[in-house]
């Protein structure tokens, strides 16, 4: 198929769409029956199409966009089940003794139902709500970040992004003052563009903003100065607030991991399982 010739026909994001979450987003929302590769070859193609009259601009998450955060909450959970105060909980203890990366969802409490463990019994609440207050001193911070691992191929794609001359900004739910260095550090070892005047970084100013509309207010100051071609999200709830107020913009759903915040369904989206 000839990409540059697509033509599918979506009508545009519905206002009054049902609310769904995860799975039952995925399956009730409408994607361009492409390949993961036809999506990244349009998105190029996009901003080649554009940059010799507009300034083009991609948004990239991070956390299960760009990066597989679970070894980050597998090694944290490690650290939680040595301490001594753990020994309350053999049942946990026991289940987690066996913990890999394949069990790691997006929650702690995804943790502890893949591990067979109901959070309606009075142990099993009492251990998540200590190792999620353990977990989420530490998951949000600088110190753990180089734990985690690009997807196969996001280092190589955002480098062809890099290499067109397009704006690339790292925009994420991560907070500036807790997470900024480690981030930096992060995207720098792994080889992804950091340095330069092609590169933004737009993180939060503090936890009272949700994630959705601290994406939606920089999408709102950049498309001001900047032809925004595409935005790689994973998460339902912030692609459908950036659809709103970016709607010719390619939004792709990157189907990692997700929260289970509920979304409109929608329809004339992209979707990739990979880069």
């Amino acid at each position: 198929m000839d990409i540059k010739q697509e033509s599918f026909q979506f009508n545009s994001l519905q206002k009054n769409g049902p609310m769904k979450n995860r799975s039952d987003w995925v399956y009730h929302s409408m994607f361009y029956p492409l390949t993961d590769t036809q999506v990244l070859v349009r998105v190029i193609e996009k901003i080649n199409e554009v940059k010799t009259h507009l300034k083009p601009m991609v948004l990239l998450d991070l956390d299960s966009t760009l990066f597989e955060v679970g070894h980050r909450t597998l090694h944290l959970l490690s650290e939680w089940l040595s301490l001594e105060d753990v020994n309350r909980f053999p049942r946990v203890k026991q289940a987690f003794s066996s913990l890999e990366l394949k069990d790691i969802g997006y929650s702690l409490k995804d943790v502890f139902r893949n591990k067979g463990l109901d959070l309606a019994d009075t142990e099993v609440d009492l251990a998540w709500k200590l190792a999620k207050s353990y977990w989420g001193k530490r998951f949000f911070s600088n110190d753990y970040l180089h734990l985690d691992r690009p997807y196969l191929g996001a280092v190589d794609f955002v480098n062809k992004i890099h290499q067109t001359g397009a704006q690339i900004v790292y925009l994420t739910g991560r907070e500036h003052s807790a997470m900024y260095d480690g981030t930096f550090a992060s995207l720098k070892k792994e080889g992804f563009p950091v340095e330069g005047d092609q590169i933004h970084f737009q993180l939060k100013k503090g936890s009272e903003v949700a994630d959705d509309q601290h994406k939606i207010n920089a999408a709102l100051r950049l498309k001001k100065d900047y032809h925004i071609v595409a935005s790689f999200e994973n998460e339902p709830k912030n692609l459908v607030g950036l659809y709103d107020v970016l709607p010719e913009t390619m939004h792709i759903f990157v189907e990692t991991l997700c929260s289970d915040h509920s979304a409109r369904v929608c329809q004339g989206i992209y979707r990739i399982k990979q880069f």
